[in-house]
Parts: C-alpha cells; structure tokens; sequence
C-alpha cells in the first residue's frame, strides 16, 4: 500500500500542474485568433479540466477528515492524470513558442505566422482535446468517489 502522505503530496502537485496547463491552454487557445469555431471544444475542455480541478482542490480537505478511504481513491484518480498533464503540458509548450511582446513590427509578425501555421497544427490541437478528454475523465471519476 502506497504511503499517504506521498499521495497526498503527488495529488497536490499534479492540481498544481493541471491548474498550470490549464491556464497556459486557454491563453495559448485564445492567442490562435480567426479559428474560435473549430478551437471551442478545445476551449471548453480546457476551463472543464481547470473547474474540475479547482472543485477537487477546495473538497479534498473535507473529504480526508470525514471519508479517509474516499480521499485515497480520489487521489489515486488525480494522480493518473499525472503523464496526460505532463504530455500536455509538453505539448502546449511546443504549440505555444512564446513571441515577442508588444504591438511592434515583430510581434505583429509573430501573429500573422500563428494564423497561418494554424491548418498545420490542426492534428496537434485534435491530440491537445484528446489528451484534455482523458483528464477530464479521471478528474470526473475522482469527483464521482465523493458522491458529488
């Protein structure tokens, strides 16, 4: 049997990095301007995962003093999303190369090329909701262990 407090450890870590990637996707999502058709699955998953997250985060404490045993098995479920959120976390990095600030010649540049590089990064974004759908999944399943 897994120690305790390295589950509740792992379980706080990977919140932390979902709440990151979250954030990061939805910037990321709302940067790739003129496309808020075929982005708004993508959009939706992404404050989806962030709500879960944030829903998991603010119940866990009353769950452990009241449900001991419900709190391990919701950790468990968050700490599986643990590879999907490091993988889209990667992914997102490569999406997102981060520009030039500002409104000058350069950055208005930058966001022209992400415009037009959007069509060929279409099968990334599919496999962004697809990774976004898995989390999603395990942090439902973590909230259903309560009851909620």
């Amino acid at each position: 049997m897994a120690d305790p407090l390295s589950i509740a450890g792992l379980a706080t870590g990977v919140i932390s990095l979902g709440l990151q990637v979250a954030g990061g996707l939805t910037d990321y999502l709302d940067a790739v301007r003129g496309r808020s058709e075929d982005l708004k699955s993508a959009k939706q998953e992404a404050t989806e995962m962030r709500d879960l997250l944030l829903t998991i985060q603010d119940l866990l404490p009353q769950v452990e003093s009241n449900w001991p045993a419900s709190a391990t098995m919701v950790k468990r479920h968050v700490k599986s999303c643990h590879t999907e959120l490091g993988a889209l976390h990667a992914l997102l990095s490569e999406l997102s190369q981060p520009g030039p600030s500002g409104s000058g010649l350069r950055s208005r540049l930058v966001d022209t090329r992400k415009k037009l590089s959007y069509p060929f990064e279409r099968s990334k974004i599919n496999r962004l909701e697809e990774r976004l759908a898995k989390v999603n999944s395990a942090l439902q399943m973590a909230l259903q262990v309560t009851e909620l």
